[in-house]
């Protein structure tokens, strides 16, 4: 009696077609794992990356917030020490005898 092998010598074209649709599966699951692990090692890094960026933008806010705060004590201080200045001129410019400085006095206001 023969032996009836699964095999045959020459494979109809869906059988070779279905075996190489089935080895590209097996082939892609294979690997399918590195890429899980690859995605998620760059999602950490993306994650690492994107705190980092955050943190440096919050200091950098910080910063200007407080550079922006020490801008306008000086402009505030300024506009203080300009009208002391100016109340100290027209105090001067008054204290003159009449008629003395009248041009400097209607200059000034």
């Amino acid at each position: 009696m023969a032996q009836q092998t699964n095999t045959t010598p020459h494979s109809s074209p869906v059988q070779s077609h279905a075996s190489n649709y089935f080895n590209g599966i097996t082939q892609i699951a294979d690997v399918f794992p590195v890429f899980i692990s690859v995605a998620q090692d760059l999602w950490k890094r993306a994650e690492e990356e994107l705190a980092t960026i955050a943190a440096e933008a919050e200091q950098l806010t910080k910063q200007i917030i407080d550079r922006r705060d020490e801008q306008t004590q000086m402009n505030n201080r300024y506009l203080q020490e300009r009208k002391r200045f100016e109340q100290e001129i027209m105090r001067f410019l008054s204290s003159l005898p009449n008629g003395m400085c009248q041009n400097q006095l209607s200059e000034v206001q």
